[in-house]
């Protein structure tokens, strides 16, 4: 499969998560995959909802924003769970880890330098 091809599979459950900061006026932005779409989870990364007053998720594939709640996160492992409710969301599918071995080619898509919109690979 090519990288275009694996982008078009992953796109409709990229979203790009916006976070409110703090005592702050800032912003941190960066780039979730929903994960269960039925329950609306959305992984992300903790360094960009870490001190967060306020989460939003935008669909990259219709640009529609949502609120989300902070789940849980790992700092140690930066990872965040969010969940968000009232969208029409799709979930990525999950590999299995068990099957990746040393030298495999991988993409990475996700919100270059948060800029959002479409993702870059």
């Amino acid at each position: 499969m090519n990288d275009q091809a694996v982008y078009r599979q992953v796109e409709p459950g990229v979203v790009d998560v916006t976070a409110n900061l703090q005592y702050r006026q800032e912003t941190a932005k960066g780039t979730g995959f929903v994960i269960d779409a039925a329950n609306g989870l959305v992984l992300t990364n903790n360094h960009v909802i870490n001190e967060a007053t306020s989460v939003t998720v935008t669909l990259v594939t219709s640009g529609k924003s949502y609120p989300a709640r902070i789940l849980g996160y790992d700092a140690a492992d930066d990872v965040a769970l969010l969940q968000v409710r009232g969208a029409a969301l799709a979930a990525v599918r999950i590999g299995d880890s068990s099957l990746v071995d040393i030298g495999m080619p991988v993409l990475a898509i996700g919100n270059e330098a948060g800029q959002g919109g479409a993702p870059t690979v």
